[in-house]
């Protein structure tokens, strides 16, 4: 085995996150299931979540 670059370690670490939580969708109680659909959500949709984040920051320059 190789030596990893930081790069391939960032990527295997996702690719085992995201196992996760679709066993966690799949299986778990419904907190769990609802916790890793929303997270997997997120994952899948990043730029969804961008705008969500630029508007809340153009709201509260907008406040003062």
């Amino acid at each position: 085995m190789g030596v990893f670059t930081y790069e391939q370690f960032k990527q295997r670490q996702k690719q085992i996150e995201l196992k996760a939580l679709i066993a966690l969708a799949e299986f778990g109680n419904k907190p769990q299931q609802y916790t890793a659909c929303a997270k997997l959500e997120k994952m899948a949709y990043p730029e969804k979540e961008a705008k969500k984040v630029y508007h809340n920051q153009e709201q509260t320059l907008e406040d003062y």
